[in-house]
């Protein structure tokens, strides 16, 4: 065995195991998002990402405005693209707009709800504002839920870190382990100035059980 292919076997069983032990950390990193289902049928989705406003309306949602951003991946942290991200939730003061029996004080300029197909590396993206609690035992949340052909539909509730409601959210509380709540917390995070004027950027990541059948890291 010559002196070079010595060096060349050295090197490459020397950097096998790097690999294996950074895809065990990447596997690692993604547990699976905790569902809830609630026993009410999700309003009509609008199909926009942004909820400030109506679509071709010129007003906007009062509100302080926020960026809900996050990845949607597999159990392997696999990004999902076309995956449909829809959101739904109430206005500013705690109102839900998008129901057609709902309150006549809610935010006529609020969409409530909001549609958008991740990107080929799982990105999702939605404009909207903090919403209100919508009674005493609820915190500020947003409704999702992610649908993909390859994966079973994933239902849940987003809530914010910066939020004192979450420990008394009679839903956060009831349905999901105390160890796993942390996986529906949108972190808040800095964000360009030119990106959006006064707001808060908010990201959570969600990951579907199941194996993208397309895309192998």
């Amino acid at each position: 065995m010559s002196m070079k292919y010595k060096f060349t076997l050295i090197a490459i069983l020397t950097f096998i195991p790097v690999l294996c032990y950074a895809n065990a950390e990447l596997i690692n990193e993604c547990e699976i998002t905790p569902q809830i289902w609630l026993d009410v049928t999700p309003p009509p989705m609008q199909k926009t990402n942004n909820l400030r406003r109506l679509v071709g309306a010129s007003e906007f949602a009062k509100g302080v405005p926020i960026l809900l951003e996050g990845t949607v991946v597999d159990e392997l942290c696999v990004p999902i693209s076309n995956a449909i991200v829809e959101i739904w939730q109430a206005d500013s003061t705690g109102e839900i707009t998008y129901k057609t029996t709902g309150s006549e004080k809610g935010d006529k300029n609020f969409a409530g709800t909001g549609t958008f197909i991740t990107d080929n590396m799982g990105n999702y993206r939605f404009i909207t504002i903090m919403p209100g609690p919508i009674s005493q035992s609820r915190a500020p949340h947003i409704n999702i839920r992610v649908k993909h052909r390859d994966f079973q539909p994933l239902e849940s509730i987003i809530y914010f870190d910066n939020s004192h409601l979450n420990v008394k959210d009679s839903i956060l509380n009831k349905e999901v382990k105390a160890s796993k709540r942390n996986l529906l917390i949108a972190k808040a995070e800095k964000y360009s100035k030119n990106s959006m004027e006064d707001g808060v950027l908010y990201r959570l990541n969600v990951c579907i059980d199941g194996k993208n059948k397309y895309k192998k890291y």
